[in-house]
C-alpha cells in the first residue's frame, strides 16, 4: 500500500519484552504481560504483538477466516484479525469485562487500520502503550 511507507518512526521501537502471538495457542504472549498492568495495557499489548506480523493482520473486517470471509473476532475459525479485533480478542482471552478494549482503543483506530494500513495502527497502538506505562 503506497500509504504505508508514508507513516515511519525516526528511531527504532524496542518494547521492554517482546510480544508473541502463536494462533494455536493464545497463551503464547500471557507471560510478557505483568500482573501489575492494567485491563487497557494488557489489552494494547497483545494487540500489538498479534498484529505485528503482517500475515496476523486484515483490514475492512474485524476477522477473516481462511478463505477470507468476515467472521467475529472471538470466534474458533479466525485467519486474520485488524487491529480492533486483536484488542477484542485479547479482552475475552484475558476475560476482561466487556467494554476495555473500547476505553483502550487510540481515537480513530477503525479509520487509521483500514485506509491507511498495519504500520501506522501499529503506531498508534505503540503510543497508547508508552502513554499508560509512564
Amino acid at each position: 500500500m503506497p500509504l504505508d511507507s508514508a507513516y515511519t518512526v525516526d528511531a527504532p521501537y524496542v518494547p521492554a519484552t517482546l510480544y508473541v502471538w502463536k494462533s494455536d495457542d493464545p497463551e503464547a504472549y500471557l507471560w510478557t504481560i505483568a500482573a501489575t498492568d492494567t485491563a487497557e495495557l494488557k489489552v494494547l499489548k497483545a494487540a500489538y504483538g498479534r498484529i505485528k506480523d503482517p500475515k496476523n493482520w486484515c483490514r475492512a473486517s474485524y476477522a477473516v477466516n481462511l478463505k477470507g470471509k468476515p467472521v467475529s473476532p472471538l470466534g474458533y475459525d479466525v485467519h486474520r484479525v485488524c487491529a480492533v479485533g486483536a484488542m477484542k480478542r485479547a479482552e475475552q482471552d484475558f476475560g476482561l469485562p466487556s467494554g476495555t478494549a473500547h476505553q483502550a482503543m487510540p481515537l480513530n483506530l477503525v479509520l487509521v487500520n483500514t485506509f491507511i494500513g498495519r504500520r501506522a495502527a501499529l503506531w498508534m497502538l505503540r503510543r497508547a502503550i508508552d502513554k499508560r506505562l509512564v
